[in-house]
Order: structure tokens, then C-alpha cells, then sequence
């Protein structure tokens, strides 16, 4: 785990060393602070020489300046205060070799014990009139949620804890091995197993009609869709979800919504769950898309490979294939987002532009129509339409069978489209319900019964 060295006088800045240790150490650091029982050190080191090699050894160096300037020692010939000469170390080091990064902080405002030599330590950290101007900015501070906001804005490593950083490390690399199995070197190139595929399925339109019967493809067209039955797409078996599960599950990926008070899932999450179900769509087509169906494409290759005519090929065997190829497409390009977010190349996960559910798109547009969406879903529970309250309660059989047989009289009563309106929650205004109808659901409700009050 990354280490922490805290650098500042005890005296007037207990407390605070105190609670930055703490926040550290909560987000995964392990801190180092001289002044605490499990500060390491080798027992036969002088006191200065052991919080030197702290500095040296540590990832970063937190430096608060206060009001006390601590006890003087000597360093090289000059007099300096022990937190002074520990920045020399470290700045030194970063230096020499790019570690520890300083993050440096001074109280503002305050009323120094020593105004000269407060003035010039904070001078020397800030470089001025010195042509290497690196690791001297200064934060200014007054409590120690200004030192916490100056950790997170200085160190990216601080904006996460250090179990979110290591999920989303773990999630990168199982990202990155799945996108590698739909690559391959071509001719010294890199590429995509599919690419060759691209033109044909931009290409091929399939309609209702193909299914029951065939299509005609060119031999090209033939070629390049035999070419992605036989080596264009992995097996399901060789995409690992383990990483993106352990994400999905471990909370981590929530932010909390000040508008609702509640706590939402990022876009991060929203993107990975998208990939989720596309990986498992992926793994049902390719389960789809068996031997069998590889064979009818590599048969009919062989048998046309040379006379350069179109060949009738049936539709199922066309529509399990660009499925296949649409799902595949969907996958890549949720994995290059996600990867490209991970590391840093943009801000948030962008929107996904996901291939359709089905090749045909006469069916799409059913299945558009008749899916209901996750928040219509959520309204419907909030309201407590009459759909989902029936879906939740369990009577026994014989007055489930009861209840159906009341439900179809009342249907014949009223009609389907004011039967509808109440299973969905509409409200009813008087002119919706006739006399004529009233009497109907009066007999609906007891057909023995002439008059019902």
C-alpha cells in the first residue's frame, strides 16, 4: 500500500497529525508519523536519521506548517528545525528520484512564534526566484477539512479509497483480457477478428419474410460471413465476469444524490451493469450459434468458393449469425469506453450506442413497443398500480381461479379499454362508467341477483 510520511511540529499540531493519520489510514495509506508508537524505525538509528529514511521510503510527504517553529538541529552546516530538514530530504529525493511527492500546507492565517524564519521555510517551499519551480505550491489552511479537501484536489490516489482503486485496477485488467480475445494480428497489423464483417452486415437487411425461407447473398457477402462463422467470433467460455461482478456487487460504485437524498449508482455502474447483460446475451447467442450452424456457413463456402455466383442461404442460419456479430460489436465498444474512463482518458463513461436486440427490424419495433422500462417499473410500485399489487400477493389456488373468473366478468361488463384503465391505475372520471354499465357490473359481481345495492 502506498506510504504516507506527515511532517510538522507536535507541539501546536497534535491534533491535527493525529486526524490526518486517521483519515489516511481509513482510505487504505499506511502513514508514518514520528511521534506515534508504530512509526518505523531501526533501534540503533539516530532519532533525525530514522525520520529521514521515513521521507525517503514514503510515496508522499504531507508537510503542514503552523505557528511553532520546532526544535533547531544542524543540518550540513546550516541551522535548520527538524520538520525543515526533513522537507530538504524529501525534496532532495523527489528530485533525485520522483519520490516522495510533496503536498505542502501552511496555516492562514497565523501569528508565527519566529515570523523571520516562517518566512523563509515557506519561501524556500515556495521555490521563489529558483528556476525548477516543481512540487512548490503551498495550500493554505484553517481546519483540518481544508487539509483533507487539499489531499483530495493535490492526489488523485486520495479521491478514492484505496479498496475502490484497487476494485477498479482489478476490473481494468479483466476489461483489457477481454477485449484481447476479438483481436488479432493481420499481416503484422493489429485488428478486430470481425472486422472483415463490418461492410457485410451494414449490407444485409433481413425481413419477417427471410426467416421462413432464404436470402441472397453475393459471394462476397458469403465470403466474409463464412469467414466470421469460422474464426470471428471467441468462444462464450473464454470472457471472464469475475472482476466486473465483484465491482457490480461490492456498493462501492454508488454516489449519493443530494436531490433525493439517496444514494444512486454512478455512470460507472450504470455501464457496467449495460455490459453485464450484454456479456450474457453474448454468451446465449454464441451458445446459439453452435456447431451445427458454423457448419451449414463453412459447407456452403466450400461448395460456392469458386463459381462467384449469389447463393440462397437460409434466414435463420443469416439471423443467428448477425446476432451474433451485433452483440459482439455492442461488447467492444463497452469494453474500449470503459477501459479508455479507467484510465483516465475521460471524465465519466460515456453513453454506449448499443446495436439492436434483433437484426430484424420489424421485430425490433414490437419489441420497443412491449418492453417496459426499469423506470416505468419503479413508478408502478410507487403507485401501487393494481398490475403489480396483484403480482404481489399469493392467495391459494381455488380463490386464485375465483379471482380470474370475477376478472373476466368484469371485463365483459366494462369493456377492454375501461378494464384497462383501472389495471393500470387511470383515473376514472363519472362519464367513463354508464348505467348500462353499472347493472353489468352489478351482475358481473352476483349473476343471481337483479338488484345489487
Amino acid at each position: 500500500m502506498p506510504r504516507v510520511f506527515i511532517s510538522s511540529t507536535v507541539r501546536d499540531l497534535g491534533d491535527l497529525r493525529s486526524a490526518t493519520k486517521y483519515w489516511l489510514e481509513q482510505l487504505g495509506f499506511e502513514v508514518q508519523a514520528s511521534d506515534f508508537a508504530d512509526f518505523e524505525h531501526r533501534p540503533d538509528a539516530a532519532a533525525i536519521e530514522a525520520c529521514y529514511e521515513g521521507v525517503r521510503s514514503s510515496d508522499l510527504y504531507v508537510l503542514i506548517i503552523g505557528e511553532e517553529q520546532g526544535t533547531m538541529i544542524d543540518c550540513a552546516g546550516e541551522q535548520v528545525s527538524i520538520t525543515q530538514g526533513e522537507y530538504k530530504a524529501a525534496y532532495n529525493s523527489f528530485r533525485e528520484t520522483g519520490k516522495p511527492k510533496i503536498v505542502s500546507f501552511v496555516r492562514t492565517p497565523m501569528v508565527p512564534r519566529n515570523p523571520e524564519f516562517t518566512e523563509r521555510f515557506v519561501s524556500e517551499i515556495r521555490r521563489i526566484g529558483e528556476e525548477d519551480q516543481r512540487a512548490n505550491w503551498t495550500i493554505p489552511f484553517a481546519s483540518f477539512r481544508d487539509i483533507v479537501d487539499g489531499l483530495r484536489g493535490a492526489i488523485p490516489a486520495v479521491r478514492d479509497p484505496l479498496p475502490t482503486q484497487a476494485l477498479k485496477a482489478s476490473l481494468e485488467d479483466e476489461l483489457l483480457a477481454n477485449l484481447r480475445t476479438f483481436t488479432l494480428r493481420w499481416h503484422g497489423a493489429p485488428g478486430f477478428l470481425d472486422t472483415s464483417m463490418q461492410p457485410t452486415r451494414v449490407e444485409v437487411r433481413l425481413q419477417k419474410e427471410h426467416l421462413q425461407g432464404s436470402y441472397m447473398l453475393t459471394h462476397e457477402q458469403l465470403q466474409w460471413m463464412s469467414l466470421f462463422a469460422s474464426v470471428g467470433s471467441p468462444p462464450a467460455d473464454a470472457l471472464s465476469t469475475l472482476a466486473l461482478d465483484q465491482a457490480i456487487a461490492s456498493g462501492q460504485l454508488f454516489e449519493f444524490d443530494r436531490a433525493s437524498g439517496t444514494y444512486q449508482p454512478s455512470a460507472l455502474l450504470r455501464v457496467l451493469h449495460q455490459l453485464r447483460q450484454e456479456l450474457a446475451l453474448f454468451s446465449r447467442r454464441r451458445r446459439i450459434f453452435n456447431e451445427a450452424i458454423r457448419e451449414v456457413w463453412e459447407r456452403a463456402w466450400a461448395e460456392h468458393v469458386d463459381d462467384k455466383e449469389a447463393v440462397a442461404m437460409p434466414g435463420f442460419a443469416i439471423l443467428d449469425l448477425v446476432a451474433l456479430y451485433d452483440t459482439q460489436r455492442n461488447l467492444k465498444a463497452l469494453l474500449i469506453n470503459l477501459i479508455d474512463f479507467l484510465r483516465g482518458g475521460r471524465d465519466t463513461p460515456e453513453p454506449v450506442h448499443l446495436q439492436t436486440q434483433t437484426p430484424v427490424a420489424e421485430f425490433q419495433r414490437h419489441i420497443d413497443e412491449e418492453t417496459i422500462s426499469v423506470d416505468e417499473i419503479r413508478a408502478a410500485i410507487d403507485r401501487k398500480d393494481p398490475w403489480i399489487v396483484s403480482a404481489a400477493v399469493n392467495v391459494p389456488p381455488e380463490r386464485e381461479a375465483f379471482l380470474w373468473q370475477l376478472a373476466g366478468r368484469l371485463r365483459e361488463a366494462l369493456g377492454d379499454d375501461l378494464t384497462h384503465k383501472i389495471a393500470t391505475g387511470q383515473p376514472l372520471a363519472d362519464e367513463d362508467i354508464t348505467e348500462e354499465m353499472r347493472e353489468n357490473l352489478r351482475r358481473a359481481i352476483d349473476p343471481n341477483t337483479e338488484k345489487v345495492e
